[in-house]
């Protein structure tokens, strides 16, 4: 039989994500360990997609079992993953977990949907996988089902105290283990293991009675071993020790468990635990108070996982406000603690760091430290003090890093809490949780919670930029959330815990729970309010950061109000020049820039970039960001030659000044640039710039990282720009592929990448699919998003596709409606207005309306000089527009007016080939209509050589299918045929034609106006010459057709608007005059689009200060 790791199917991500908790003392099970053997079957590949379920007590070693599986049969798999599911959130932040690990784009998405649906996907896709899911409550049932909801070639394990919950999930009873206490003599083995202890005859009867003292339960057992092994006792005197102890049940909430209610002997098993705990609490408290005041913090904590904390921060502040500061709102400048528990005195110790803090766990006690409860004079001495809390040694433990080693150093030795290797984590089981806290007194839960509650606040991280400090704060976070919870359910007051909660906030909103932040935020800032005055530091902080959560949210306008009147009060309260006014002023920038209020923005932004130069130097990363920014700016007004002087200035001192090619701030800039040089059409020098920056964000923030995303779209679309569109498409299907689990398929970023697809589309002929892309992202933003500065754009393209296909109706109304919207919205003098103004004007010429289109074009023609110089792509593509309109408003064709035109063409040329080069399409597309000047000013057969040298250039540019290679045979076709009516010439026209009709359907781009209006000709020809009668009859069969009959009629300049088929059946045909203008739907405009993607600069680095 052959191994499952041999399958050929697509194997998964070499991975181990199963936390070192199984026990050195694990014995027996063997009964078990072949059961799940037997079921899952490792070895076989045919039975991968099973599922089986293990459920029994607490304590009773079912965590255990599926990890001595995992480490016995971890050869037979590629990936092992581990999730925890106590509760939902638990459960949502184990996914969280395993999403960071394999590192897919789901994990960057704050809806858990996506999340769930990221891994669920990822299981499906992958193969020989084991999962291991832990400790499952009834409440994440449902997120696992969706999870688990489709056969997956893995296996599955699963854990729960509730046999309904693992067989709801499996979905027989017959895969699902109900497990027992082990038998009589493994249990003993399983303590002289642990206790380090040699079985003898002598002691016999003693480990017997121990382990069934313990209800057989092997967590109790392995805990009461490892107070023996630390205490030097023999198994007869702990039985003394335990058998002294009083015997009083303690009580717990028992949530979901119902284990304890419905088995036999639930009484027994609840004396036999509570004895056992107090035994080894009252040791504690006798002779190492500090370790059993560090448990029961450790048990009010909700996650099993706990956070290893090292550093006393924030020692000037407090989790909440005292009452008494009510009444009298600290000034600004009064910036004392307001605190409702004392801060601790700074202890000053040595710091040996994490490596000190992970052996100390696994040291044996230090001889001074042993317990001995005959003889406690080697034992902490903590000065009695009657009236003094335990609760209130809890910052002093905490801050005191000697302390806080050796209490859990002691709480590791006796197998209290278990430290998981090479993390930052102790792990206590939840069985130790739940007694320790039964231990406390019902009336001093809240002051105990209030005690944890000031000491995680201090001991939070402070940072929050690099990946490693950011990783911190997420394993952190999950048990200050629960923290939250708790205070909550406890009726804390706001005030309070208002600075804990602002804290909880502020990190929700750098770890992207956006929501949840901005709730956060809502509740604190009052408190705030009431406590510090309006116009405190601390207040305006959690202002600047409230506007920031509601940003995120979607909430636009609001968050421009908050982040409006946080500038506002910090202008008027720390001066106009002090850094955090600038930096709020920064963030309303940025808003009013985003909203398209560029003037406006630009404005604040000179005013940004001047007060950190003045203020913090000219090389501060804080005026770097400002200078960014202000280009930024430059760049969306098209005042490229600014941007572009501004860019460089700041890219020269991140790179020489120390900051270096792997600084995120420096690659912003970096990629900026690069679309800047972009949109001024220096292609080769963008190209250039682009690359350098990808290689930079890989290796800084990953292939897949939303800003290396954006990048990656910039580039395809340069790649669009220079006529490489298979590898455009390739490589935006790409971004697509991650953008819709990272974002969803509704989300803005994900639509944009779409619309950047239709364009890739639209360029090289599917004007269908391209279409249909740009009509429904239009038509799908509803509410504060309707005005949304991306929708006028996805307007307007709509428009240029249904021109392309001859649907002029539409085309006049949405291409007026997008440059009604972006006049609007940006004002006259913005490129996307401008843009939208000449697409606007083409929709005129292209229904007759010459005056009115030739009036518009000259108003963009002079604006685009005005904006981007005369030697811009988009001026050119001015000049041409007006070369075309000068064709439609000559009546009589007269030389100086055919003269004119062909200027206009020349210039454009001249200045596409300066800048795109004399091969790229624009350039080539230019070309043609120069050929069909020069034979309106009666150079015929210059203009056909000209022709078929276009053609033969864009074959080699863009291929033989593509539509401009169409257009250029029909272009060669009116030409020859223009010649006169010798036999010859109107034969070579047909030819010419046939080939135009020929590649558009050998590339299925038959939707285009341009190949109807190229059948229609050849109809017309066809019959004039009476040539090949017989094509004629189907030809007009396919004019007749509906697709062609949704088209607008051609309109040809002072000859008549026509149908296809109108056009075809002309009489008498030898009256057409081929030398008239005949307006081509494609292969007459040029268009080089703007919108590349750019971003903000940061300055500085995150610091979790509330």
């Amino acid at each position: 039989m052959s191994s499952i790791t041999s399958s050929s199917s697509t194997l998964a991500t070499p991975c181990h994500m199963v936390p070192g908790l199984l026990s050195e003392a694990f014995v027996g099970r063997g009964r078990e360990i072949e059961w799940l053997r037997g079921k899952l079957q490792p070895e076989e590949e045919e039975h991968l997609g099973v599922k089986v379920g293990i459920h029994g007590m607490t304590g009773i070693g079912k965590t255990q079992l599926l990890l001595k599986y995992e480490a016995l049969y971890r050869k037979s798999y590629v990936t092992q993953l581990f999730l925890f599911a106590p509760s939902k959130k638990r459960f949502l932040d184990s996914v969280q977990e395993v999403l960071e690990t394999l590192e897919l784009p789901q994990r960057e998405r704050p809806d858990p949907r996506a999340k769930i649906l990221g891994l669920h996907n990822w299981l499906l896709q992958s193969r020989n996988w084991l999962l291991l899911i832990d400790n499952i409550a009834p409440e994440s049932v449902d997120l696992i089902l969706q999870l688990l909801a489709s056969a997956a070639p893995g296996h599955v394990i699963l854990t729960s105290q509730v046999r309904g919950a693992v067989e709801r999930i499996t979905g027989s009873p017959k895969l699902c283990l109900s497990l027992q206490e082990p038998p009589l003599d493994e249990a003993v083995e399983m303590f002289l293991n642990a206790a380090g202890v040699a079985p003898s005859q002598e002691s016999k009867q003693a480990e017997a009675d121990i382990v069934r003292a313990l209800g057989l339960l092997p967590h109790a057992i392995e805990q009461a071993a490892s107070y023996t092994k630390v205490n030097g006792l023999t198994p007869r005197t702990f039985l003394e020790r335990y058998q002294k102890t009083p015997d009083r049940i303690l009580d717990w909430d028992d949530d979901d468990d119902d284990t304890w209610k419905s088995l036999p002997g639930d009484d027994t098993r609840r004396h036999a635990i509570s004895r056992h705990f107090r035994l080894i609490f009252g040791s504690l408290e006798k002779s190492h108070p500090d370790a059993l005041v560090v448990l029961r913090f450790f048990s009010l904590l909700e996650t099993e996982s706990i956070p290893l904390y090292e550093e006393w921060r924030r020692a000037d502040w407090s989790p909440g406000f005292a009452k008494k500061k009510a009444e009298q709102p600290q000034q600004l400048s009064d910036l004392s603690r307001t605190p409702t528990l004392t801060a601790p005195r700074k202890v000053k110790t040595r710091s040996p760091g994490c490596l000190s803090v992970l052996t100390s766990c696994f040291r044996p006690t230090p001889k001074a430290f042993k317990i001995d409860d005959g003889d406690d004079s080697l034992s902490e001495k903590v000065p009695a003090n009657p009236r003094r809390h335990q609760s209130e040694l809890l910052p002093e433990i905490f801050s005191d890093q000697v302390r806080r080693e050796r209490a859990i150093a002691k709480l590791c030795d006796l197998s209290l809490v278990r430290r998981l290797p090479g993390q930052r984590l102790l792990w206590m089981h939840d069985l130790t949780k739940k007694t320790t806290r039964a231990m406390i007194p019902p009336n001093d839960i809240k002051i105990w919670v209030g005690g944890v509650l000031n000491v995680v606040y201090h001991m939070m991280p402070v940072e929050d930029s690099t990946a490693e400090e950011r990783g911190w704060v997420d394993t952190c976070l999950p048990s200050a959330m629960g923290l939250v919870r708790q205070v909550e359910a406890l009726g804390f007051e706001t005030s309070e815990y208002a600075g804990f909660l602002a804290l909880c906030a502020h990190c929700n909103l750098r770890h992207d729970a956006w929501g949840v932040s901005k709730k956060q935020f809502e509740t604190a800032l009052p408190v705030y309010e009431k406590y510090l005055g309006l116009e405190h530091r601390r207040t305006l902080t959690l202002m600047h950061q409230h506007a920031w959560a509601v940003r995120n949210d979607g909430k636009a306008s609001a968050a421009e109000a908050l982040f409006r009147r946080t500038w506002e009060l910090r202008s008027r309260a720390l001066g106009p020049n002090a850094p955090e006014t600038l930096a709020a002023l920064n963030d309303l920038a940025s808003m009013i820039e985003r909203a398209g209020r560029l003037k406006e923005a630009e404005a604040m932004f000179k005013t940004l970039y001047e007060g950190y130069r003045d203020s913090a130097g000219p090389q501060s990363q804080e005026t770097l960001a400002a200078g960014h920014n202000y280009a930024v700016c430059f760049h969306n007004q098209g005042r490229l030659r600014e941007a572009g002087a501004v860019y460089r200035a700041v890219l020269d001192i991140s790179t020489t000044k120390g900051l270096g090619l792997r600084d995120e701030g420096t690659l912003k800039t970096m990629a900026n640039y690069a679309a800047t040089l972009d949109h001024d059409g220096r292609s080769d020098e963008a190209s250039a710039m682009y690359h350098r920056a990808l290689s930079g964000y890989k290796d800084a923030l990953g292939f897949d990282h939303v800003l290396t995303l954006r990048l990656r779209v910039n580039l395809a679309s340069l790649l669009k720009q220079q006529g490489r569109f298979s590898e455009a498409e390739i490589m935006l299907g790409k971004c697509l592929e991650r953008a819709i689990p990272l974002w969803g398929p509704e989300g803005i970023e994900t639509m944009a990448y779409l619309y950047d697809m239709g364009e890739v589309w639209q360029a090289k002929g599917d004007l269908p699919k391209a279409r249909d892309v740009f009509k429904k992202l239009s038509e799908e933003l509803s509410g504060e998003m309707i005005g949304h500065p991306l929708r006028p754009r996805w307007i307007d393209s709509w428009a240029t596709a249904e021109r392309e296909m001859g649907h002029l109706t539409l085309v006049l109304e949405k291409s007026r409606e997008a440059y009604d919207l972006f006049e609007t919205l940006l004002g006259w003098y913005d490129p996307y207005t401008l843009v939208a103004a000449n697409d606007y004007a083409e929709a005129l010429q292209a229904v007759g309306q010459y005056t009115q289109a030739w009036d518009l074009y000259v108003r963009c023609r002079d604006s685009f000089e005005t904006l981007v110089g005369k030697d811009h792509p988009h001026y050119a593509m001015t000049l041409n527009n007006l070369g075309r309109c000068r064709w439609a408003l000559n009546k009589k064709q007269q030389a100086e007016q055919q003269a004119e035109a062909e200027s206009f063409f020349l210039e454009a040329r001249e200045v596409l080939k300066a800048r795109v080069g004399a091969a790229h399409f624009c350039t080539l597309t230019v070309s043609l209509n120069l050929a069909r000047a020069k034979s309106a000013a009666g150079n015929v057969q210059g203009a056909i050589a000209l022709a078929e040298e276009t053609r033969d250039a864009l074959e080699e540019t863009v291929g033989r299918s593509h539509p401009l290679v169409s257009a250029a045979h029909l272009v060669l076709g009116v030409l020859v045929a223009s010649r006169g009516d010798d036999g010859a010439s109107l034969l070579a026209a047909a030819d010419h034609l046939r080939a135009a009709v020929a590649t558009a359907r050998d590339a299925q781009y038959t939707a285009s106006a341009n190949y109807y209006l190229s059948v229609s000709l050849l109809v017309l020809l066809l019959r004039r010459t009476k040539s090949d009668v017989s094509a004629v009859a189907p030809l007009l069969e396919e004019l007749r057709a509906p697709d062609a009959g949704e088209l607008s009629p051609f309109d040809i300049p002072h000859v008549g608007r026509f149908t296809p088929v109108q056009l075809a059946e002309f009489n008498p045909p030898e009256s057409f005059d081929f030398g008239a203008y005949i307006p081509l739907f494609t292969g007459e405009t040029v268009k080089l689009r703007w919108g590349r993607k750019t971003c903000w600069r940061e300055a500085g680095k995150t610091t979790l200060n509330c």
